[in-house]
């Protein structure tokens, strides 16, 4: 949307702006942290600009409406029936207590590690669940196959069964000096002072087993990647190759890992599987030198051969992928186990740092796939499934009360905005830059938006299709772009509030 040169002055977010839904998702706000953006703000939202930073931070502010919608404390100051609005003249009246300043920032530190163990133990929780629920069918897979009698009683089994030794979600590390055992401090690899790629990428390359036992290195910062509308600047971390012929995409993270790690990874994989043999082999040749290195294309493909006797064109089509960081959050972690439920080969694998005095050691440690996970749950479930096929998600026309469940529900910022964008320009191609125009999202994080959407369509609303239609270089620019047809977009715009 074109702006003028006075608009841009007024509504262009600066770092510190405290962005607040006004429909929707009424009071749900973020802090602007972007340096010189150019992104504006569209009129579904408020934004908050906080003058005297030394008087009100603006994440202890953002905090404090957050916790006056989730309380219900301003619930009176709502509008609307069946889609809840904050008008402006409503969020003025939100009382903001504003203690002094190093008040604010202990509360802010105090809260932060809050949130924090708040998703370390969810985390926890989760891998927890899987586990009781991946040892019961082991149990049960056992007394199946008559694995339950004999020298044991099933009771002693299953009490076995649970004493075995599993991946916990925190760890002990201590130095032994002959009897004395000194205990060390928990620190992440940026108090360590180690960097991403001077360090953990320079680990895992000289200790290829850390993404798995028999996987070599074919290349790293591979970036030569090429589209339609010409090269993509994108650098895979590590690619790697695995015993049976196998790519292994590796993405490494040197702390917590970012919420739209998963759909990165993908991504590369996606772009890995069209590599052919002789493109892989000029990859590995490029990368490694020294006097026992390939000198031809034809002898660094006769070394990957020589590890995967298997390698073949089939199997470059089914990349494995290992995420390695110092933390995974809930977001990711709920991913993975998705995507390993659904057939994808994905390993997580967390480094921890810890300190003894002026020493510093590392672990590293697989979270992902869990012990016995593997054995009896991604095997028998990629059996059955392969036997039985996939169930087809049928194609639903959208009703009314279909998209006001989407307006009320939740789903992301770029799903509303696309729906938005389609509605106030009904018929017409409506292009991702545009989406992200407004939302203010990375690339990466915006098409994460559009795959977690895929999810929702499925579990939500029992169907494939979404209320807009899509097509690819549908505009002058070579992208996804979105549409709706002139019926979804006047109920939408109705239910919203929009103007064509």
């Amino acid at each position: 949307m074109p702006l003028t040169a006075e608009e841009r002055i007024r509504l262009t977010l600066l770092p510190g702006d405290v962005v607040v839904c006004e429909g929707g998702e009424p009071g749900r706000c973020a802090v602007w942290a972007l340096e010189n953006s150019g992104i504006a703000y569209q009129k579904a939202l408020h934004r908050v600009r906080v003058h005297d930073t030394l008087q009100l931070e603006p994440e202890y502010l953002a905090f404090t409406l957050r916790e006056s919608i989730q309380s219900g404390r301003v619930d009176r100051l709502f509008t609307g029936t069946t889609i809840k609005h904050l008008p402006q003249e409503k969020l003025r009246l939100i009382d903001v207590p504003v203690p002094e300043h190093s008040v604010q920032v202990a509360a802010l530190e105090e809260l932060t590690e809050v949130v924090l163990s708040r998703e370390r133990l969810f985390a926890a929780l989760q891998i927890a669940k899987l586990r009781s629920v991946s040892l019961r069918r082991g149990v049960l897979a056992a007394a199946f196959e008559g694995k339950l009698t004999g020298r044991h009683t099933d009771r002693e089994i299953i009490e076995e069964s649970g004493r075995r030794p599993r991946m916990k979600s925190d760890e002990l590390v201590f130095r032994v000096q002959g009897s004395s055992a000194e205990a060390a401090t928990p620190i992440t690899l940026a108090e360590a002072g180690l960097r991403e790629r001077a360090h953990l990428q320079e680990w895992v390359l000289a200790n290829p087993t850390i993404l798995g036992d028999d996987v070599i290195i074919v290349t790293s910062e591979f970036d030569r990647w090429v589209s339609k509308t010409g090269r993509e600047p994108d650098r895979l971390d590590i690619l790697g190759l695995d015993g049976g012929g196998r790519l292994v995409i590796a993405e490494l993270k040197r702390d917590r890992a970012p919420d739209v790690v998963t759909m990165q990874a993908i991504n590369y994989a996606a772009r890995a599987s069209r590599f052919q043999l002789e493109e892989l082999a000029e990859a590995y040749l490029s990368f490694h030198s020294g006097d026992d290195a390939p000198q031809t294309s034809d002898e660094a493909l006769a070394a990957l051969r020589t590890h995967a006797p298997g390698l073949s064109s089939d199997t470059l089509r089914d990349p494995r992928i290992v995420l390695v960081a110092g933390d995974f959050p809930p977001a990711v972690t709920s991913a993975v186990v998705w995507l390993s439920e659904h057939d994808v080969d994905i390993t997580l694998v967390q480094i921890r740092a810890y300190r003894f005095g002026d020493s510093r050691a590392i672990t590293v440690s697989r979270v992902w796939p869990v012990p016995d996970a593997e054995d009896y749950v991604v095997a028998p479930a990629r059996k059955d499934r392969a036997s039985a096929g996939s169930p087809t998600i049928p194609e639903k026309e959208w009703t009314v009360a279909d998209l006001r469940t989407l307006g009320t529900m939740g789903v992301s910022q770029t799903i509303l905005v696309t729906m938005d964008l389609c509605a106030q320009h009904p018929g017409t191609w409506v292009g991702g830059d545009r989406v992200i125009a407004v939302t203010g999202r990375d690339v990466n994080a915006h098409r994460g938006d559009y795959g977690g959407f895929a999810i929702t369509l499925r579990r939500r609303f029992d169907r494939s299709n979404p209320p807009y239609a899509m097509q690819y270089g549908a505009g002058d620019i070579y992208q996804q772009y979105y549409r709706l047809d002139a019926d979804l977009a006047e109920v939408w715009r109705g239910l919203r509030g929009l103007d064509v």
